[in-house]
């Protein structure tokens, strides 16, 4: 007998530490980086140069040697990235392009970009030609729909692999000038693919490639104009095989376009600068309003450059002079049937500012103007603007533009042409007019505002195009530049309707008095300085998380709702000491209660996600602008809600729908270590149900909030869950320790005691002080290497506490295991030595014990199946990320600790087989011990179900009843159930036993 125990406890061993692993096999690695050898100009074709390049060099002007033909100057003025380029048909195409089984968070671009980038390398210090000199370069001409590509990341210059093909040439010839074409700059080099083999071209579906050769017969020419200015900035360059037609390796020519930028100095034009005039009919209204901002000259450029680094959305429905104007009408202001060709919609476009040039007048820095140009580029809505502000390529949708910063009317008037128009024959088509409102508002979140008419249409005719630039208060509060340290201002208009608001929702002040005692939520302190104060209570009011329900969403992807405070009482964005704005005010705040805020309150849809990859890329559906009431004692937001409108309505302001109540509850500060920290976020229309405007009040709760005191929201609940442990511990060793004294006086139930149950608990509580991992409860945060003797002192030892003490405890309920299986193991031997079997069967076979490991086995597979999907089996993934780890090893070793779980919560299931299989007719089991057990299985799950969502460090991504969040909840519900399902046989079957056998129950 001793023998099959020993055999039972190896095989329990073997089987919580072995489950059957099918291996993943790794997908075909599509992702080529060919080979790149380090280019090196020996400038040996110098014959081959003269030859080819004759036209150049016979029509090169003299070079004077003055700064402009040095090395740098050269390198700089001649390279230029993110053009474009298109092959005429006819030979082999340039390279291979493929986009298929791309994910949608690497296909960043809407559509594929075919760029062009050049840059100088060298300058040979030996002037070989008279007029020129010798230099060499490399061209990387590539097709793309990432934008990590689109602004220079790239891993190799010779790439290729789904969504992206990139291919670099080496060049070298000659630099010359000429007074042609009103003076230009030209290059003539000659040069070959830095693919040693030749260039991949695709040959089936699945993205293989085979090779063809290319040789060294190419021929690149470029010319750039000798001055940059508002006609003259354009750069054209030809590459093309010079081997014949019928040659296997000819390709057809391919053109390259790109525009000077700023390596040249802009000349503007006087007879531009003198009809840049601004057309302020078409903003009189929004002037009238909201006043202007006046800067000088300097001031206007430091403000304007970081400012045209974001894109200017499109106003499609406005009110002016009394009349609605309609945003179609942007096709016939700007580019005309262009933007039907380009298939954009009026309300899909937005504007970026490229080539910003802005030189203030240095005679008068004080209130001096400055002169400006740029180039005004329609892109669609959803692609990245900085990606868009590298664009260098002459297709698209364009407006070159030129004209003067005023002062004293505060307003920027310039003329403009798109590409394509000759202004010096043709005119100008487009006047543009810009200013700065004075402050912002709930109907004012525009920092920029401006218009483009046309002047090519009759007086009288409404033919606008409205822009402006709303930015997100996070742009505010990173860094402070000048205009958010100098004139940023917030006047709040909506105070009274939230005020009213606040006293319609019932007894406030009754509901904050209850409150007070044990709930406390983000509220100024006591001491320190104000604006400092009133910055770290804009940062706790900050919401952020995945909701439920997606009633916003159309059922494909998940709604993430974020707010941003723009505003809290004076302050503005964010807090600097050295903002002169804010050091010449004074914070009053005369109710620490009450404060006055606005916000912004995106709503996003994520629509991707993967087994290898959880990374959704996440396009905005609606945004408020919210302005009202926070009251700190009672945790809540009061605030007046409006939305942009896309067709027009009754009761609307400047485009808006104004009718709408937002309330926010934020969760209890001391209280969110306990329950779930949700932020619950109302939105109701004001409107009747008859208005077309009207929407159906909407409810959310955000996935989770956190407050700046995370560190000791965390350390507080882990010491709760230190000390639930040592007392859940010390149950156990008390119901236990009832089983034994139990066992002594009812020494003939011994026997019915399942060997197996007793030796699968023995395991479980060994497999933490083995392997080191948490007893009883798993930790939800992750720890990425924290010192919390640093962040929290007191914590440091609290945990060292804790964790000896639980460890000593789990000794104790391992050594009193192991005497209950002692107990039961001899009581088994000397019954099977004896004769006396009138009222027990004990079983000889193996049978109970490899039904109960079956039994476990299957049960946790369907599990994984059910709970965690069959990518879990297959692809075990990291429970907490979503990813596949580096280290897959661990992710097995969660699997076995998930297992070794679950055979702890079906702990009585190995005493039901034994009692159905070997006919054990007594009641071994004290009530205390299987209720007793049962309930601390209980108060486990009910625990973690709790203590859902986990409090993070460093990863918040995480959702509130989303799939696999929502799959962890309804599996302690499972478990619950099934534990006490388990625990109602067992008194059920004792119940029987003890008629059958006519014992009182003990």
């Amino acid at each position: 007998m001793r023998t099959k125990t020993l055999l039972l406890v190896g095989l329990l061993t073997l089987l919580d530490f072995s489950i059957i692993i099918i291996f993943a096999t790794p997908d075909e690695d599509v992702f080529h980086e060919l080979s790149d050898p380090k280019v090196v100009f020996t400038y040996s074709r110098l014959s081959e140069v003269e030859k080819h390049c004759a036209s150049f060099l016979s029509s090169a002007s003299e070079l004077k040697p003055d700064d402009d033909n040095t090395g740098y100057t050269l390198m700089s003025r001649l390279s230029f990235g993110n053009g474009e380029w298109h092959q005429d048909s006819g030979g082999m195409p340039l390279m291979p392009y493929d986009d298929t089984g791309i994910p949608s968070f690497v296909r960043t671009l809407p559509s594929p970009l075919k760029l062009a980038s050049f840059s100088v390398k060298d300058i040979s210090s030996v002037q070989h030609f008279p007029n020129a000199v010798s230099l060499g370069g490399t061209l990387l001409i590539g097709i793309t729909r990432e934008s990590s590509v689109a602004n220079g990341y790239i891993s190799a210059p010779n790439v290729v692999r789904p969504g992206t093909t990139a291919l670099t040439f080496a060049f070298e010839g000659i630099y010359t000038e000429t007074k042609e074409n009103g003076g230009e700059r030209c290059l003539c080099l000659l040069g070959n693919s830095t693919v040693p083999n030749g260039i991949l071209l695709e040959t089936d579906a699945h993205f293989r490639f085979g090779l063809m050769e290319i040789d060294d017969q190419i021929l690149l020419t470029i010319r750039y104009p000798m001055t940059f200015n508002f006609t003259k900035r354009t750069i054209h360059g030809v590459m093309r095989s010079l081997d014949e037609h019928t040659n296997a390796k000819f390709f057809g020519t391919v053109h390259i376009f790109s525009q000077v930028s700023g390596q040249l100095t802009y000349e503007y034009s006087s007879k531009v600068q003198a009809s840049a005039t601004c057309d302020q009919d078409i903003y009189h209204d929004e002037i009238s309003e909201d006043g202007f901002r006046t800067f000088s000259g300097s001031d206007f450029c430091n403000i304007l450059y970081p400012l045209s680094m974001e894109s200017l959305g499109v106003i499609t429905n406005y009110k002016f002079g009394g009349k609605y104007v309609n945003g179609s009408k942007f096709g016939a202001v700007l580019f005309g049937k262009e933007l039907q060709e380009a298939g954009l919609k009026y309300n899909d476009v937005k504007l970026v500012m490229q080539h910003v040039q802005c030189d203030p007048d240095t005679t008068n820095e004080v209130t001096g103007t400055a002169k400006v140009a740029m180039v005004f580029r329609a892109i669609p809505a959803e692609m990245d603007p900085f990606v868009a502000r590298t664009m260098t390529g002459l297709s698209g949708l364009k407006l070159y533009a030129e004209g003067i910063w005023d002062p004293s009317s505060g307003q920027l008037c310039m003329v403009g042409y798109p590409e394509g128009i000759d202004p010096e024959s043709n005119g100008y088509t487009s006047r543009i007019s810009l200013f700065f409102p004075r402050a912002l508002s709930i109907k004012q979140r525009s920092i920029i505002f401006g218009g483009i008419s046309s002047l090519r249409m009759h007086k009288g005719s409404i033919f606008h195009l409205l822009f402006d630039l709303v930015l997100y208060p996070s742009f505010f509060k990173e860094g402070c530049n000048l205009y958010n340290a100098c004139y940023l201002k917030y006047s709040y208009t909506k105070i009274e309707q939230a005020s009213a608001f606040r006293k319609r929702t019932g007894n406030f002040q009754l509901l904050a008095d209850s409150k007070l005692p044990f709930s406390s939520y983000p509220a100024l302190k006591d001491a320190g300085e104000p604006f400092s104060q009133l910055d770290q209570l804009s940062k706790d009011l900050h919401v952020e998380g995945y909701a439920a329900p997606h009633q916003l969403s159309d059922g494909h992807g998940r709604l993430f709702i974020e707010m941003e405070v723009l505003s809290v009482g004076p302050l503005v964005g964010g807090f600097d000491k050295s903002s002169s704005r804010l050091t010449s005010e004074t914070a009053s705040i005369s109710d620490r209660q009450l404060f006055n805020v606005s916000a912004h309150l995106i709503f996003k849809e994520g629509k991707e996600e993967t087994r290898e990859y959880t990374i959704a890329s996440y396009k905005n559906i609606s945004q408020l602008f919210l302005e009202g009431l926070y009251d700190s004692l009672a945790g809540e937001m009061y605030l007046i809600a409006c939305r942009k409108l896309i067709t027009s309505g009754s009761n609307t302001e400047r485009g808006l729908d104004c009718l709408i109540e937002v309330n926010i509850q934020y969760p209890n500060e001391n209280a969110q270590w306990m329950a779930n920290p949700v932020t619950k976020i109302s939105i109701t229309s004001q409107r009747n149900e008859d208005d077309p405007l009207f929407f159906s009040s909407a409810t959310f709760q955000t996935s989770l909030t956190h407050y700046h005191d995370q560190y000791a929201t965390v350390a507080y609940r882990r010491t709760f869950e230190g000390v639930l442990k040592l007392l859940l511990l010390a149950a156990i060793i008390a119901i236990s320790l009832s089983q034994i004294h139990y066992m002594k006086e009812q020494a003939h139930v011994v026997p019915c005691i399942s060997l197996i149950m007793l030796a699968l608990m023995l395991l479980d509580y060994s497999l933490p002080l083995i392997c080191g991992t948490e007893i009883l409860l798993k930790l939800k945060e992750s720890d990425p290497g924290i010192d919390w003797s640093y962040v929290l002192p007191w914590y440091s030892l609290v945990a060292k506490v804790l964790d000896y003490a639980g460890r000593f405890l789990s000794l104790i309920v391992l050594l009193v295991t192991a005497k209950i299986l002692l107990m039961v193991s001899q009581s088994r031997r000397k019954l099977l030595s004896s004769s006396n079997k009138k009222h027990l069967s004990v079983p000889s076979s193996i049978s109970v014990p490899l039904i109960t490991v079956t039994t476990y086995t299957i049960a946790f597979l369907i599990w994984q199946v059910i709970f965690k999907g069959p990518d879990m089996v297959l692809y075990p993934e990291d429970d907490r990320y979503g990813m596949r780890p580096v280290d897959e090893k661990q992710n097995w070793i969660h699997m076995l600790e998930d297992f070794a779980r679950m055979v702890q919560d079906l702990f009585l299931l190995p005493q039901i087989l034994s009692n159905l299989l070997g006919r054990m007719y007594a009641k071994s089991l004290r009530k205390t011990y299987y209720i007793g057990m049962t309930l601390v299985r209980v108060i486990l799950h009910l625990y973690e179900y709790s203590r859902d969502p986990i409090l993070e460090f460093k990863f918040q991504e995480h959702q509130f009843e989303t799939p696999k969040v929502a799959a962890t909840k309804l599996d302690n519900i499972v478990m619950v159930t099934a534990v006490i399902t388990l625990a109602a046989i067992v008194h059920c079957q004792q119940k029987t036993q003890c008629k059958k056998m006519s014992l009182s129950p003990a």
